[in-house]
């Protein structure tokens, strides 16, 4: 393993340390390598020999004019994991370390540099690793190292091929993912671009051909056969055997989407006139290729779905008989096939033209009954509840303010009339008034008797019991609404102070009068 101290740790263990003890200073701390090393005449561990760089030694931050080169791993001492086969050299006495490749001579063979290191009989079997160091001076930092391993197996040595990583990934298809049922080509992506060797493509794990070279960082499989419907899984595996390590790519899904074929659908109605509620049978014949022997058909009535689906033969036909509970009225009538696949084959749904149905109404025979009804004649009687044992009582006489009249007089209620007839016919109230006599004994030669000119009728108002209430005087009943029967009332005053006797007409006097 390697250990590094920094310049504050080793002065503060020096302080821990017995007087007289020698302190080696530990050699500067590895940078990231930034290349690799080839070998040139290594194969004993007496043979001299070069290594050669794959780039140049970096020119910032600090430009590197110098270089070293040195070994460790192995049996190499554990207190020297780092020794240097050759020494600080100035970069251009080999010539142009800063501007690319360059070669380093090793000034030591590999016998020499173990017994530089203590180590009898050279070095032991294993793997080591050789450094090439680019620096600014003696003993500053690396600024970066090229990297190389050999093999030693007794006098013998083998370098160690550096093996570079790979990626293999799958970018296109052709035809696209997707795209109808045809032979197809995929073309997978190889880094880096350097990278030589061969893919093996395979569709859903078998190799799909031989192995394709790559080229430039690419590689286009053979073509396949016919896909199968459905997703398939393609991987590309690169494979080189020498600089660069084999990878294989990530699954790539290729959707075949199969087969397709259209479709048409004619359909037959077997009446294009019906009478409600009638039915009709709706034929639907589906043609493709291959046969459309399964799917079903959907029948629509302006347009609404009527009824499940129907399952097609084995010849494409589906009927169905349309009973029809709709009104009287011009309707459409379609067919909608809904596709299928049938032997691995995507027939497309379809829909039939649209075929015209009429609905009318249905006719009945006339069949003639007879109806017979009464209707009651009715009647009409108007009433009030003044008789002669109780009349109307118009209460005490008052003398007027000329002294010329006496006057009294009373509501007049309870004018009833009932009206029983069918109909609104019409009906008129009179009323007449005798001249009033004294009730009782009267008095031999004197005239106790009112002219019936001097009664007087005035002020009526209209009550009804009907459902729907009368009018009266164009007022409003209280308590209904308007009604239909509108009643028209007459006032008939009394005249002023008549005698007994005196023939005429006023008040109610003489004739009837209209009350109503």
């Amino acid at each position: 393993m390697k250990r590094f101290f920094s310049r504050a740790a080793v002065a503060g263990l020096s302080a821990a340390l017995v007087a007289g003890v020698a302190l080696v200073a530990a050699p500067a701390a590895s940078a990231a390598p930034i290349g690799t090393l080839t070998f040139n005449g290594l194969s004993t561990q007496d043979s001299p020999f070069s290594v050669t760089t794959s780039g140049a030694c970096p020119t910032t931050p600090t430009l590197a004019p110098n270089f070293l080169i040195r070994v460790s791993g192995g049996n190499l001492p554990v207190v020297s994991p780092l020794a240097n086969i050759t020494g600080n050299t100035i970069g251009t006495t080999v010539g142009g370390i800063n501007a690319g490749p360059f070669t380093g001579v090793a000034s030591n063979t590999l016998n020499i540099f173990a017994t530089n290191q203590g180590l009898a009989g050279g070095l032991g079997n294993g793997t080591y690793t050789i450094e090439l160091v680019c620096r600014q001076s003696i003993q500053s930092a690396s600024l970066g190292e090229f990297v190389g391993q050999f093999v030693v197996t007794g006098q013998s040595v083998a370098p160690v091929v550096p093996v570079t990583a790979t990626t293999t990934t799958i970018t296109t298809a052709s035809p696209a993912a997707g795209a109808t049922n045809a032979p197809a080509t995929f073309t997978a992506a190889v880094t880096p671009a350097t990278a030589t060797g061969t893919v093996q493509f395979s569709v859903d794990g078998v190799a799909l051909g031989a192995p394709v070279a790559v080229a430039a960082g690419a590689a286009t499989s053979p073509a396949t056969g016919l896909l199968t419907a459905g997703p398939h899984n393609v991987v590309a595996a690169f494979t080189d055997g020498t600089t660069f390590g084999p990878s294989t790519s990530p699954t790539f899904i290729y959707n075949v989407a199969g087969i397709s074929a259209t479709s048409s659908t004619n359909l037959v109605l077997s009446a294009a006139t019906v009478a409600y509620p009638g039915a009709v049978t709706a034929t639907a014949t589906v043609t493709s290729v291959p046969v459309a022997s399964s799917g079903t058909v959907q029948f629509q009535v302006g347009g609404t779905n009527f009824g499940a689906p129907v399952t097609v033969s084995a010849t494409g036909v589906a009927t169905t008989s349309l009973s029809l509970p709709v009104q009287a009225a011009a309707y459409s009538v379609t067919a909608v096939y809904s596709g299928a696949t049938i032997s691995g084959t995507t027939v497309a749904g379809s829909t039939s033209p649209a075929a015209p149905l009429t609905v009318t109404a249905p006719t009945f025979a006339a069949d003639v009954q007879y109806v017979q009804t009464t209707v009651p004649a009715g009647t009409l009687v108007i009433s009030t509840p003044y008789t002669a044992a109780a009349p109307l009582d118009l209460g005490p006489m008052a003398l007027n303010a000329t002294a010329t009249e006496y006057k009294s007089s009373a509501a007049f209620t309870g004018i009833q009339v009932t009206d029983t007839r069918p109909g609104n016919l019409p009906y008129t109230l009179s009323a007449v008034a005798s001249d009033l006599a004294k009730n009782g004994v009267a008095l031999p030669g004197v005239n106790e008797k009112i002219n019936g000119q001097n009664v007087g009728l005035t002020g009526l108002t209209l009550t009804s019991t009907n459902a729907t209430p009368g009018t009266f005087l164009g007022g409003v009943a209280a308590g209904g609404p308007t009604a239909g029967q509108n009643l028209t009332g007459f006032d008939n005053p009394a005249a002023a102070h008549l005698a007994a006797g005196v023939a005429g007409t006023a008040g109610l006097g003489g004739t009837s009068k209209s009350v109503l």
